[in-house]
Parts: structure tokens; C-alpha cells; sequence
């Protein structure tokens, strides 16, 4: 039996595809690969009113999954159930090891939120046999079986979307030329100031940035404490802080409205290899050896990230691609998005797109 399912928790990308609209009949799903952020957490940083001694979930400290984010990965976890073992029977009931391989980030809240998911996917259950799947004793949760989680090492740099280059310190250097770069820069640098002055900061205030995310995530947690601690704080200066930093981080990531060239340089589109190119190709990859070792019959291990991949009676092959946007949502088919409204994308398709963004020759000595 070959790996169905590889499931890899990190951050989303999008893109888009050459049309096409053949071959889509009688197919049979063949391999999955599901990609999805972590769930709600602590903030990364202090910020007054609120400390690391008040994170208490999670085993505690700053940027730990919480109990809702637990939630919100079991509940997806659920989801994938229905959808891969319930509806499709794509999975089987009970974890098998050869159906599916889970891959996380070496941060212990995408670690955990794998976890929770799995409890979702794989719950305790009459399916799991005692003796077989979990200890015959009765000390421990009938119906519980663990499920395995492979941890990236610190060297790689896919989903953290931090393969850094000279190329990219070189990309850095041209930024601040931009017009865009420039307006989009000035108005966070006066977010700063304000918020410095709000806080008393006084100490490089135009660096003080640690507040949209802090106020993002302690408002789920702590928000009567914010407004009773902060006589400045608000729900329009909260989101005001939000649609700032909004902009700042997708324009840092290459989202520019106005072309970015410079120097002959598309600095848009070198940005976007450089985040996002690696994770991209690693998808395409493991879905073309897919189909290699379907077409030849050969058990390779195969997978990771986020595309469903079908096969007709013919030997085509096609990709689905489902978007879930957040912890309440359903699955959504975007398949027509990313592949210029067709139906389905060929794996062709994928190449030429994951092509777009492949830092050549690679990551580490991009040109």
C-alpha cells in the first residue's frame, strides 16, 4: 500500500494555472496533500497589560497553541474525517501508517495543533482494537491511539517561508526605492510613533511593532483587561493597527499593487520565489512522483502539502485544490482560481506555475 495522505501544518500560498478542461470523467482520487496554519495561540510577544506569566495554556509561555486553537485543529481533524473517511473512504478507519504521513514545523504549536488534528481524524473509537492499536489495559483511554508527527529540522526552510539568500538581502536593499514600498512604509512608521507615544515607549519608538499581533491574540483572551488597563485602546484603533500591519507584511511578501521593477529587476516576483517558491515546487514534486510511481506500479514514498490528485481510465492525471480560510468554514473547492476556471489542473499545469517560482539553481545560491 503507497501513502495516500501527506499533511504538512504550516501557512497557505496561492497562485494561479494555464486552463484545462479535458479528461474528467470516471476519475479516481489518488493522493491527497492538505496544508493548513496553526490554531488560535498566545502572542509572541509581551505587551502591558498582558505578560508571559498570564499565557498559562498551552504548558505555558508566549506563542503556545491555546485551548481554542486545539479546538479549532480537532475540529478540522473532524473534517478531514468526514471528507477522507467517511464520505470518500479514501482513509481507513483506524491510522494505518502506510496511508498517511503528518509533517510539522519544529514549533511546539504547529507540533500540537497536528496533534489535535489528529485527534479529530482519528478520535477514540470502537474502530481501534485493543491489544492491536492501544495497550491492553485499563489505565489507558480505551479507544485512544497515538498517531505520529515528523518534525522538520531547523534547517529547513519551506513552510517557515524563511529561506534566506544573499539574493534576498540584495532584495531588501532594493526595496526601499519603491514608491509603493516608500508609502506603505511611511504610514507604519507613523502607526509606530503613535503607538510608542501611547505606550511610553521611547526607546527606538520607530521600531515598536509588537502590538498587532500582541492586541490580535489577547483579545481573545483578555480584552475586558484591555480596555480597563488601556484608556486609549478601542475596537477602531485595533482594527486601524490591523489593516496597517496588513498591508505592511503583504507588500514585505511581495503582494504589490503597482508593478515593482527595478533596475530590470522584477522585485515582486523575486520576493514571491524567495517565500514561497521552495514549498511550491516541493507540492508539484511529490504529486509528479505520485503519478510516476502510479504509472509504473512502484511503491515510492510520495507526498506532502496541498492538492487532491486524480487519475482516469486513460492514465491522465489531474489536480483538485480545496481552501479552508478559516476554523468555522467548510472546505471550498478553488481548483477554478488557481487554474484559470477549469475544473481540474493537469499536473503540466502545476509545473509551469511551480516553474514561475523556483529559486534557481536553488534556494541557497539563488540568482
Amino acid at each position: 500500500m503507497t501513502q495516500k495522505f501527506w499533511i504538512f501544518v504550516v501557512c497557505f500560498w496561492s497562485g494561479c494555472l494555464a486552463q484545462n478542461d479535458t479528461g474528467y470523467v470516471d476519475l479516481k482520487l489518488e493522493f491527497v496533500q492538505t496544508l493548513w496554519r496553526h490554531g488560535d495561540r498566545a502572542a509572541i510577544d509581551e505587551l502591558y497589560p498582558i505578560f508571559e506569566s498570564n499565557w498559562t495554556f498551552g504548558g505555558g509561555g508566549l506563542g503556545e497553541l491555546t485551548p481554542l486553537g486545539m479546538s479549532q485543529m480537532n475540529d478540522l481533524g473532524t473534517l478531514f474525517r468526514k471528507i477522507y473517511v467517511e464520505d470518500k473512504e479514501f482513509l481507513s478507519h483506524r491510522y494505518t501508517g502506510k496511508e498517511i504521513y503528518i509533517r510539522s514545523t519544529n514549533v511546539n504549536r504547529t507540533i500540537i495543533s497536528a496533534m489535535s488534528m489528529l485527534y479529530g481524524l482519528y478520535p477514540p473509537g470502537a474502530w481501534n482494537i485493543q491489544g492491536v492499536d492501544y495497550p491492553n489495559s485499563i489505565d489507558w483511554q480505551q479507544g485512544f491511539t497515538f498517531v505520529p508527527v515528523h518534525v522538520d529540522g531547523d534547517n529547513h526552510c519551506a513552510a517557515t517561508q524563511q529561506c534566506k539568500c544573499a539574493r534576498d538581502d540584495e532584495l531588501q536593499d532594493k526595496y526601499a526605492e519603491l514608491s509603493e514600498v516608500q508609502t506603505v512604509s511611511a504610514k507604519m512608521l507613523a502607526m509606530n510613533l503613535r503607538m510608542a507615544a501611547l505606550f511610553n515607549v521611547t526607546e527606538n519608538p520607530e521600531t515598536f511593532s509588537d502590538y498587532p499581533d500582541a492586541w490580535k491574540c489577547q483579545r481573545n483572551w483578555f480584552n475586558d483587561t484591555l480596555y480597563e488597563k488601556l484608556p486609549f485602546y478601542n475596537e477602531a484603533l485595533f482594527q486601524e493597527s490591523q489593516k496597517t500591519f496588513a498591508r505592511y507584511k503583504q507588500i514585505m511578501e511581495g503582494h504589490f499593487v503597482e508593478p515593482a521593477i527595478l533596475d530590470g529587476v522584477d522585485i515582486a516576483h523575486e520576493t514571491r520565489v524567495l517565500q514561497s517558491g521552495v514549498m511550491l515546487n516541493e507540492i508539484y514534486e511529490r504529486v509528479r512522483d505520485k503519478a510516476e510511481c502510479l504509472k509504473s506500479g512502484e511503491n515510492y514514498t510520495a507526498a506532502s502539502l496541498t492538492m487532491e490528485l486524480y487519475s482516469n481510465p486513460d492514465n491522465q492525471y489531474f489536480l483538485k485544490s480545496l481552501y479552508r480560510d478559516n476554523s468555522v468554514d467548510d472546505f471550498s473547492d478553488v481548483t477554478s482560481k488557481v487554474c484559470n476556471r477549469a475544473e481540474y489542473c493537469t499536473i503540466e499545469d502545476f509545473r509551469k506555475i511551480a516553474e514561475m517560482y523556483k529559486p534557481l539553481p536553488d534556494y541557497k545560491t539563488v540568482s
